[in-house]
């Protein structure tokens, strides 16, 4: 009597996320935003202690989440 009662909670949960994780995804990220994100990559390789290092930072740790 139990057993299916587990299962048929975890079935709700597990349909329950799907949809969250579904609703919430997040949209494509535009070309332009990808090719900035590989230029500051390339700069941050390149000299990760310059002048801009610290915005460039920022801005590609934000991008990525």
């Amino acid at each position: 009597m139990t057993r299916p009662l587990f299962l048929r909670a975890m079935m709700f949960v597990l349909v329950f996320a799907t949809a969250q994780a579904q609703r919430q995804s997040p949209k494509a990220s535009a070309p332009e935003d990808r090719t900035k994100a590989l230029e500051i990559a390339r700069s941050l390789e390149a000299d990760p202690l310059g002048k801009q290092a610290k915005e460039q930072r920022t801005w590609l740790i934000l991008w990525l989440t």
